[in-house]
């Protein structure tokens, strides 16, 4: 129930309110890696940074999901860690080949390295 309405909170950019209902969730099944994912979504979304980063790698002990590391791509972009986020892309790709949006989040962060600039993503 938390974790959905999180949800609804999220796409409604309440991410104080989405964040406070995922950690509810948390407190009652702690490795649920998805609800991590989640959570670290909306810490992306107000840039914080560090919370987010914390939340990807908890949930990828638990979990091996694409998205988690295309998520976690996007952080490192964002702070103009270029490497770690075509390294993270990279893993995205290695589990799901085709996965679409990690190779757009990787072609963009190849080319921001390649002339300098930084890059802009968005959280799943």
């Amino acid at each position: 129930m938390y974790r959905a309405r999180g949800h609804t909170y999220q796409s409604n950019h309440d991410y104080e309110r989405a964040i406070a209902d995922f950690n509810f969730a948390l407190e009652h099944s702690p490795d649920d890696a998805i609800t991590l994912l989640d959570r670290g979504a909306a810490y992306f979304a107000m840039r914080r940074f560090s919370k987010a980063i914390s939340d990807y790698r908890t949930s990828l002990l638990r979990l091996t999901d694409p998205r988690l590391y295309n998520n976690l791509g996007n952080v490192y972009g964002a702070q103009g860690k270029l490497d770690g986020a075509i390294t993270a892309y990279n893993e995205a790709l290695r589990i799901h080949p085709g996965y679409a949006e990690a190779l757009r989040n990787r072609e963009g962060a190849l080319k921001a390295k390649s002339t300098g600039q930084t890059i802009i993503t968005d959280a799943e």
